[in-house]
Formats: C-alpha cells, sequence, structure tokens
C-alpha cells in the first residue's frame, strides 16, 4: 500500500530516518468524510508516526518525531502534539493553549468532498514574506468560555469566501447552524466543506445535533465537547 496513504508515508518516512525500525501492520478506522477539512488525514499520520515510535521503545525521540511531522503536511505538527493550540507559519509552528474551557461542538458536513489544494488555489493569496513569519501568540482562555468567544469572535476564516465559490452548499450548512438555539459561534473549519458551531456545552450540541440532523438526514453531522 502507498500512493497518497498518510499512514504509510509516516511510516516509511519514520523508517528512513531512522533504519531498521519495526513498523508491523496499521489498521485504520474512518470515522470523517473524506476531504472534510478537519485534518482526518493529517490525524491519522500523526497517529501513525506516534505508533511506530511507541512499538520502538526510544528509538524514536519527541524531537525526531517533531522534525518528520512538517514534512507530511502542514497539519501533521499540531496534531502529532494532540492538544490545544495556536499554529503560524505554514503549520510548524505549535504554541499550545493553555486553560481552553470546556464546551460543546457540533460538526456539519453537506456530504460533498472539497480539496484544500482548490480551496487555496481559488484563494489566490500572495506568498507570506519571511518577516511576516512570526511565531504564534501565548494564550490562557484560564478555562473562561466567555474569553474564548471573545478572541475567536473577531476572527474569522480567510478559506470561506473560495470554499463557498466551490462548494455552494456550505452558505446553507452556515445558515442552519446559525439559526440552532443556544449556538454562540459559528464558523467553516479549515478549508471547508464542514462547519461547525460552539456551544456552552456538550448536551447543547447535542441536542442541536439531533434537531439538526432531523431536518438535513443526508448530512454528516457529530456533536461533542472540547477541552476535556
Amino acid at each position: 500500500m502507498g500512493g497518497d496513504n498518510l499512514i504509510i508515508k509516516a511510516a516509511l518516512l519514520a523508517l528512513n530516518k531512522v533504519p531498521g525500525l519495526k513498523l508491523g501492520r496499521f489498521r485504520l478506522v474512518k470515522l470523517l468524510p473524506v476531504a472534510s477539512g478537519l485534518g482526518g488525514g493529517s490525524a491519522d499520520a500523526a497517529a501513525a508516526l506516534r505508533l511506530v515510535a511507541r512499538a520502538n521503545g526510544g528509538a524514536l525521540h519527541d524531537a525526531t518525531l517533531a522534525e518528520l511531522a512538517p514534512q507530511l503536511g502542514s497539519d501533521v505538527s499540531v496534531c502529532l502534539k494532540s492538544r490545544p493550540a495556536l499554529i503560524s507559519g505554514r503549520g510548524e509552528m505549535v504554541e499550545p493553549v493553555a486553560g481552553f474551557p470546556s464546551c460543546g461542538v457540533l460538526l456539519a458536513n453537506p456530504g460533498l468532498p472539497l480539496a484544500t489544494e482548490a480551496v487555496y488555489a481559488a484563494l489566490r493569496a500572495e506568498a507570506l514574506a519571511e518577516s511576516a513569519r512570526a511565531p504564534a501568540e501565548r494564550l490562557d482562555f484560564h478555562g473562561d468560555f466567555g474569553a474564548l468567544l471573545a478572541y475567536v469572535t473577531p476572527r474569522g476564516n480567510d478559506l470561506e469566501r473560495p470554499a463557498m465559490q466551490l462548494v455552494p452548499e456550505i452558505s446553507d450548512v452556515l445558515a442552519a447552524l446559525l439559526a440552532l438555539d443556544g449556538v454562540r459561534l459559528v464558523r467553516l473549519t479549515g478549508s471547508g466543506p464542514t462547519c461547525f458551531a460552539l456551544f456552552a456545552g456538550e448536551n447543547d450540541a447535542k441536542r442541536a445535533g439531533r434537531g439538526l440532523a432531523a431536518k438535513f438526514p443526508n448530512w454528516w453531522i457529530a456533536a461533542g465537547a472540547l477541552g476535556v
């Protein structure tokens, strides 16, 4: 198996870095839609690196994993740490976020794939100058959901416009999420087409998710908690 499979790429990259590693076999149970803007492939790659490291004792150090992660994709570094973080650069600079509050999250996808490359191509953004690649700021929300909302609300997603040009149904998802009871914030996730809504608690998100699923049975919808 090879090609574009990030799990295999991660394992072979680790083996190339440290010859003689034991790789074994991988079994993936895919729960996320393909090309959904949720970083599923990046999370798979990060998990593969952690599994290879665990299976080989001290042969792969944390510093080595951190070196390999950005070679697999811009989101793999933050997935490797697997904790709330603010990222900058092309994704290789990861600053942990302290005191991330517990809250509810609802994800909704219209059932349409959207390639990240296509969205960035449609954005037509100029390359970021090296002088502008400042490390991410350090944040501490002290467990305060209101503080998280105050920080995120003024900040949008620059990929929303090009994503909606490619998949107009995203606007329907955003509108449906905004209409839910108890919703506090709605945004596009990454490059889309999945969108997310934040709620004060997990039960609020799950209740809203059940109502949304009843109205849009063909959408992929999932609810859960953040910061726990």
